[in-house]
């Protein structure tokens, strides 16, 4: 939330599991979804593929300290848009929205 803020997102939502990110997908339009793989009640790739299922518009990011291959592969598959692997860096999540700012153009 703390690197969002900084760099100039001031709507932020955060939900501290996977079901309560589906539902609020269901009610509302986000620009974009940061999500871990790992949390309590379903975890990050059930809800992207869920959240993915009912809008395949929906940009999800995985913020993960699983930056292994196969969990690229997987979160390819559920659908995601990209991932950044912890610790990350501010640059990065930089550069991540404006690419996502130029795909909601």
């Amino acid at each position: 939330e703390r690197v969002l803020k900084r760099l100039g997102v001031s709507d932020i939502t955060i939900v501290d599991n996977g079901l309560k990110a589906v539902q609020l997908c269901e009610t509302n339009k986000y620009d974009c979804i940061f999500m871990d793989m790992q949390m309590p009640v379903m975890d990050g790739l059930e809800a992207c593929e869920r959240i993915m299922a009912r809008d395949p518009k929906e940009k999800v990011v995985f913020v993960t300290a699983h930056a292994l291959s196969d969990f690229k592969e997987r979160a390819d598959a559920a659908g995601a848009f990209d991932f950044v692997s912890k610790p990350f860096n501010i640059q990065k999540i930089d550069s991540l929205l404006k690419s996502l700012e130029t795909e909601l153009e």
